[in-house]
């Protein structure tokens, strides 16, 4: 474990489970000292999940980043940071793009729901 930072007896510990989380905060835009709650990293793996959800659905659908941009009345580099999990990116568009890929309520609840 690598310690990310602490603040106020929260401290983020860097595991390969939620690595990918630390990265979002790093690359958040965050002033450098910033803390991440539990509320915060919460969040951030929402956001993550949901990212993996929509990659997945894509590729499962046999469409490309430029396919999916078209669908969404996108660019193909939209699709990709929102494949990422790019904190630019909001949770709105995460979910209205996998709905437009044809998931349900009962899909978003399995892409959110913790694993």
């Amino acid at each position: 474990m690598k310690r990310l930072g602490a603040c106020g007896g929260f401290t983020l510990r860097i595991t390969q489970q939620n690595s990918n989380v630390a990265k979002l905060a790093v690359h958040s835009l965050m002033p450098a000292r910033y803390c991440v709650t539990p509320e915060e990293e919460i969040f951030l793996e929402l956001r993550l999940r949901l990212a993996e959800g929509l990659k997945a659905r894509r590729v499962r659908k046999n469409l490309t980043q430029v396919e999916l941009a078209k669908a969404l009345n996108s660019s193909q580099s939209r699709v990709a940071k929102m494949e990422a999990g790019d904190p630019t990116v909001s949770m709105d568009l995460l979910v209205r793009s996998l709905l437009a890929l044809g998931a349900s309520d009962r899909d978003l609840a399995k892409i959110i729901a913790p694993r």
